[in-house]
């Protein structure tokens, strides 16, 4: 939180205590169960420094509570920044336009025949060949082509590294942006924040 926000916190809480306080003669008054004098009252008369004491505990409590709503905040803005995904910080920060994310999203979305096919390691017949196979082996596609000598393990383990690729290496090797730019965009999904409609609030 700001320490605007903060202050504001500490001292909603403290009024609120001190409220709180003020109106235990009043509460006594109505709501007595035992019919007896409450343990605060007898304080109160043996001591003329009772409310130096309800101010010191006071500000202890909103201390405390303050302190925690701020870490509480700190965690929820650390889960929101985690849900934003790069692609959407490239695009706020004016790297690439939304249909250059499109089509890198689209490239990571490739099934391991399709990205086969794509390089020209496989025909689309052998890419066609492979679900049916699997229906009956109940093996991975990349297996089935591999065992129908389709492909090598060398190929096989290209297209698993092409299908695991991060939406940020898949534009760099489109030329759509540079190292300097998804530095700016890891920077900012740790420290900068969003809001709902994807546009830039500040950096923190």
């Amino acid at each position: 939180m700001s320490p605007i926000l903060k202050t504001c916190v500490f001292i909603s809480i403290f009024s609120l205590c001190m409220l709180f306080y003020l109106l235990l003669p009043v509460i006594d008054q109505f709501f007595d169960p035992f019919g007896e004098s409450k343990q605060w009252k007898e304080i109160t008369e043996q001591t003329g420094n009772e409310f130096i004491l309800v101010l010191i505990v006071t500000t202890l409590v909103a201390f405390g509570l303050t302190s925690i709503i701020d870490n509480l905040y700190a965690k929820m803005a650390k889960w929101r920044r985690r849900r934003t995904k790069i692609g959407e910080i490239l695009v706020s920060l004016n790297f690439i336009s939304e249909e250059d994310l499109r089509k890198a999203l689209t490239q990571q979305k490739l099934k391991i025949g399709e990205i086969l096919v794509q390089a020209g390691r496989i025909t689309p017949q052998q890419r066609d060949l492979a679900p049916e196979l699997q229906k009956q082996k109940n093996k991975r596609i990349g297996d089935i082509l591999k065992e129908q000598g389709f492909i090598t393990q060398k190929d096989l383990h290209w297209a698993l590294n092409e299908k695991n690729k991060k939406i940020g290496l898949i534009l760099k090797e489109m030329n759509l942006i540079t190292d300097f730019e998804i530095e700016c965009a890891l920077m900012f999904k740790k420290r900068g924040r969003m809001d709902k409609k994807g546009k830039i609030i500040d950096m923190w």
